[in-house]
Formats: C-alpha cells, structure tokens, sequence
C-alpha cells in the first residue's frame, strides 16, 4: 500500500464509493419526493369532495358528529387516509373514528383530541404558493408530518362564495393522505425493485470504471517505477567496483530510457531530466577518478623528487659531521658544495610546487595582449644560448611563412614565456651533446599557431608516454642522463615544469601533446631524432 498505484487505485476506489453512494441517497430521496407529490396532487379533491356532500355546520358551529356519517364514504375512497376536522386556529375538534384503523386507540385519540395543526402549511396549500409536496403537522402523532389534502368549511357550504367568506372560514376538513416516509437506503434497496435495479447498475459501472481507472494508473506509473528502479540502483553502480563506470552506468541508462527523447509529459521530462543528472554524475565521477589518479601520481613524483635531495643533503652532512676532523679543508669544501647544490635543486622544487599552487589558484587572472610568438621564441632562445652552449647543445627556431603577422597571438605572455622556458629547459637537460633543440612554428588552417619543441635526446619510453598521457607528467629521473645530472646537482625529476606547462596552457583554452612521427619537423627528420616533441596550440590575432 506504499506504492504510489495502490493510493492511487484506493483514493479512485474510494471516490467512486462516494458518488455511487451519493448518487443512491439522492434518487432514493427523489422518487420518495415524486410519491409524495404524485399523491398529493392525485387526491387534491378529497377534501373539497368530503366539504361539499357532508353538512358540516349546525346552527352556526362546527357539528363533530357530521364525521360520523362520513366514515363509510372514507372506506370506499381510501382507506388509508385520516380525515380530520379543525376549527378555525387549527385545532383538533373530532376525527374520523374507524374500529378497523390501526392507530384507533386511547393513546392516539388523546393525541388527536389535544392536537393542534399549523395553519401555515395550510394556507400555503390553498394559495398554491409552494411546490409539492406540502408536508403538515400529523394529529394522531405529534412531531410527525405528512402530505394533506384541505378545503375549508363556511356556513353555505357551496363552490361559489365571495372572497371575504373564503379567508374568513369556520374550519377546515384536514385530510392526512400519507406519513412522510423515513425510509432508510438500504431498506429501499431491499423493498424498492427500482431502486434494487439502480443499485445493481450502479454497481457495475463503478466496477467497470474502476478496473479503467487502475489500469490507466497501472500505465502511468510503470514509467515511474522504471525510473525509480534506476534511481535506487545508481547510487551502487556509481560505487567503485572492479569494472568500469562506464561499464556500471551505461546498461542502467539504458534501461531507463525506453521511452524516445522526444516531446512528452512531466515523467517523460522528469526521466530526461534523470538520464542528464546521471550523466553529468558519470562525468563529473570520471573526471574525478582522473583527478584523483593525477593526484597520487603528483604526490609520487614529489615524494621521489623531494626525498633525493633530502637524501643526498643528509649524506653530505653525516659525512662531513663524522670525518670533519680527518678531513682535509679541500674535501670539507667539496662535501660542503655538493650540499649547497642539493639545497638549490630543493629550492628549486619548492619555488615549483608554490607555482603550481599558485596556478591552480581561483582568484588567478590571465592579462592577455598581442605579441608575436617569433620574436618570444628568439629571445628565449636567446636566453638559453648560453646554458646550452656550455652543454654542447644547439637551440634553433624555425618558421617558414615570410608574413610575419601569422605569428602575431593573443594570450599572455609572461606565462607563455614560461611554457618556452620549461619546455627548453627540459630538452636542454635529455639532449645528449652536440643535439639540437627546435622552436617550430606553424601557421594552421584554422587559424591558430602550432608551438612545437624538439630535441634530439634520448625520447620517451612506452611507460612514459602512458604516464605522460594521464597525467600530464614525465618521469625521467630513472634515464642514464638524468641520473648524471642529478648527481652532479643539477634539476631533474619527475617533471614539474611540465605540470606548470600543462596548467597554464589549460588557462589559455589549450593543452599540452606528444608530437606523433607524422608531426615531427623536416628538419628533425634529416637529423634521424629519436628525441622528444612537445607541441600546443595558440589562436591567432586574426582568430581572436
């Protein structure tokens, strides 16, 4: 009964209880009305008849035995009604004595004889003011009333009399034709074959109308069961399991949308309004599985990144703390250096993660302007001349289009710039001596700019292309030449100029790729590279 078809179906069931009841009461109580009218007016003239062939007056007064005479006429009319004569207040002067009436006893003649009946009913009857049936007072049963039949009694007991005789009348033959009857329903059911046959039809129709009914809801509510099915099972598909949220979720949407995406009702807006939410649910799930998955990566790699120099720092110190006093000033100096050095790569890392967090930062703002991308990439490049020179490493920029404004962006460029710097800096570091690192620079069909790094290092392995893929990441610190620079103090790692890379370019609308073999430059191929390239895109003025 908790089930929103069973209230349905009793509140139906109950509704049409009520008006089939109701309608029982009401034609009960109007055929019992039509009755009462029926015979009322069928014995309109009773009274009149008893008025006009019995002298009712002698010597100027009302005559109680005049009834006498007329109780065997009252036989032959009707036997059931009870003749009365009132004078003119509408008290009781004598009523019509039959031994063969069944209310003909003590008590009911005490009654009549102190009775009195109201005149209002009366006068209302012989004006014809109100419609029948015209209920008055009952003599033999006080309280009680019945239909009548009345005609008033003047000393000329004839029709034709003057209107003052009329209103002025010394009595009145008061003819009680029937009790109103009380008659409960059910016992009308029981004794009235019409109304018996307008119970029975009543019956059907309601049965008939309430099979309709429950399966109109039945109809109805299958689609809310459906979905209400889907919903009690979403929140366990949406649980981690061993299969996939796609796996999980997808079946159940399925299941819930069996009605078409088109135009309906309020349950069909409501299943569509579901199928969106669960959507929405599954992506934003999704996206934080990934979150989740980058983070514990992140946290990986920063614990890797930052336990070596720790560790490299706390070996210098003991060492230096055990031999200080066998230790000549010459190897102080070198344990002391290679200290210092594991202090700044650790700054390094530092002044990285404060970046990161600073990137990530809501209240961050970009200050976007126009700048041409060639003269940014030659001044980088020019920055790292030096660096990459001492490690015997060439740093070109190529662009092939002599329109110079094809490279003119809109973004900003002092964390552009830092892109060019953390991307040059990390192909520096993997580009074994005599290499080459590139600027490429390609003007695209639709408009934006391809900013595309290559060196001729070492490349990236399938894990580190993975890695890279889900997270954004590289982790090169397992490589023969990071390993050399780590030792010799120089910044290497798991890569978190490129997760700097990776957030800024997110805030230009942008994102940071591995350049397949199609994509590598002429250049790098005539240089047989099996190094690395990174690329990502940037609209151009025109474009914006």
């Amino acid at each position: 009964m908790n089930t929103l078809f069973a209230k349905l179906s009793l509140v139906f069931l109950l509704i049409l209880c009520t008006l089939g009841f109701a309608i029982l009461w009401l034609t009960n109580k109007s055929s019992q009305n039509y009755m009462l009218e029926f015979t009322q007016k069928l014995n309109r003239p009773i009274a009149m008849y008893m008025a006009e062939n019995v002298e009712w007056v002698k010597e100027g007064r009302l005559d109680p035995k005049a009834l006498e005479s007329l109780a065997p006429h009252i036989m032959m009319i009707n036997p059931s009604v009870e003749v009365y004569l009132l004078d003119a207040s509408g008290r009781v002067v004598a009523p019509v004595l039959d031994d063969n009436n069944d209310v003909n006893n003590e008590e009911t003649t005490l009654a009549r004889a102190t009775s009195t009946v109201d005149l209002v009913p009366v006068q209302r009857y012989l004006n014809e003011e109100i419609a029948y049936p015209i209920r008055g007072n009952n003599p033999a049963k006080p309280g009680e009333n019945g239909i009548f039949s009345v005609w008033p009694i003047h000393e000329r007991n004839r029709i034709e009399q003057s209107r003052l005789e009329r209103n002025n009348p010394l009595g009145y033959i008061y003819v009680l034709l029937a009790n109103e009857n009380h008659q409960t329903l059910f016992s009308s059911i029981k004794s009235s074959y019409s109304i018996r046959d307008l119970f029975i039809t009543l019956a059907g129709v309601t049965a008939l109308t309430l099979c309709g009914g429950v399966f109109i809801f039945f109809k109805l509510t299958r689609r809310l069961r459906k979905l209400a099915a889907s919903v009690r099972i979403a929140p366990a598909a949406l649980l981690p399991k061993q299969q996939s949220i796609e796996e999980r979720v997808v079946p159940m949407l399925a299941s819930a949308s069996n009605v078409p995406n088109t135009d309906g009702d309020e349950i069909d807006l409501l299943r569509r309004a579901y199928e969106n939410m669960t959507s929405e649910l599954v992506e934003q799930y999704q996206r934080l599985e990934q979150s989740d998955a980058s983070r514990r990566e992140f946290v990986a790699s920063l614990s890797h990144d930052l336990r070596t120099p720790l560790t490299s720092l706390q070996n210098y110190q003991e060492t230096v703390l055990a031999k200080w006093t066998s230790m000549d000033e010459a190897g102080r100096y070198a344990f002391v250096t290679g200290a210092h050095k594991q202090t700044m790569r650790l700054k390094h890392l530092i002044s990285q993660l404060f970046e990161i967090s600073k990137l990530n930062s809501p209240d961050l703002k970009l200050q976007c302007e126009k700048f041409s991308m060639l003269e940014l990439a030659f001044d980088c490049a020019q920055d790292f001349a030096i660096t990459s020179r001492k490690k015997g490493v060439s740093i070109k920029v190529s662009a092939k289009r002599n329109d110079l404004r094809v490279y003119d962006v809109i973004a900003d460029i002092e964390l552009i710039q830092r892109v060019l710097e953390n991307l040059l800096t990390n192909a520096v570091r993997h580009t074994p001596k005599h290499g080459v690192v590139r600027i490429v620079l390609r003007a695209q069909r639709d408009q934006n700019l391809r900013v595309q790094i290559e060196d001729t290092g070492c490349g990236l392995s399938g894990n580190q292309i993975n890695t890279f893929k889900s997270t954004g990441m590289v982790d090169r610190s397992t490589s023969p030449s990071t390993k050399q620079q780590i030792s010799s103090g120089l910044h290497g790692g798991a890569g978190f100029g490129l997760a700097i890379v990776r957030r800024i370019l997110h805030l230009h609308g942008s994102r940071l790729q591995l350049a397949n073999s199609a994509q590598i430059s002429d250049n790098a191929r005539k240089d047989q590279s099996t190094g690395t390239s990174f690329f990502f895109l940037l609209p151009t003025a025109a474009h914006s």
